[in-house]
């Protein structure tokens, strides 16, 4: 014990200089204590009180979760919704300002289709790196490729058309169909009470399948 008790030395030199603000501490804790007879009854009161407030919060929370998860995982989009809003109402021609918009309106626009023509590419639920991908691919990943007849790897540039007015008209994009997202592994997102998982944003093209027109 000798070796033990000899390191005990600075210890107790510690202690003693500890000592003063010890004891101020405990001196201190009378007017505390006095408080605490009325405070900490009210406090109890208020903990009391709370209990249908946290009741309410965990029915709220199952909804309000997955909607966070939702957005975290489409934070950069969010981000671009947000910052281009201020180049978006910048319209100003010596009035009052303005929105301004973008529209592609060609002879297609005014056509009455009643099936879906083969060049029919459409997707509401873009993922994150949607654009990324797009670059990679030459093309937004559709939700289906059925009006195509399949995924398309190569555009169809029509350059057998001799019609230099027709090529255009005949010019087909390529069609891939948009894999499944690597937020709950769904094509199509639907948000559901108490679900919330924790997936980071998609970086670069990732997603489920590699975004590789040759793949």
């Amino acid at each position: 014990l000798k070796p033990s008790a000899d390191n005990l030395g600075p210890t107790v030199r510690d202690l003693g200089d500890l000592a003063p603000d010890l004891e101020g501490l405990f001196r201190d804790l009378d007017p505390l204590i006095k408080a605490g007879d009325r405070s900490l009854p009210e406090l109890e009161r208020v903990l009391r009180g709370a209990e249908p407030v946290f009741v309410g919060l965990n029915s709220w929370l199952d909804e309000i979760n997955p909607i966070l998860s939702y957005a975290n995982f489409h934070q950069a989009r969010i981000a671009g919704f947000i910052s281009n809003a201020a180049s978006d109402i910048s319209g100003n021609d010596g009035g009052e300002r303005y929105q301004t918009n973008t529209g592609i309106i060609e002879s297609r626009s005014f056509q009455r289709f009643d099936t879906r023509p083969d060049f029919d590419r459409g997707n509401a639920y873009l993922q994150p790196n949607a654009l990324n991908r797009t670059l990679a691919l030459g093309g937004y990943e559709s939700i289906d490729c059925n009006p195509a007849g399949g995924e398309q790897r190569n555009p169809d540039d029509n350059l057998d058309e001799p019609n230099p007015l027709n090529k255009n008209a005949g010019k087909r994009p390529v069609c891939f169909v948009a894999p499944k997202s690597l937020y709950d592994g769904r094509v199509i997102q639907r948000l559901r009470r108490g679900r919330a998982p924790n997936r980071p944003a998609p970086q670069g093209v990732e997603g489920t399948r590699d975004a590789d027109p040759n793949d």
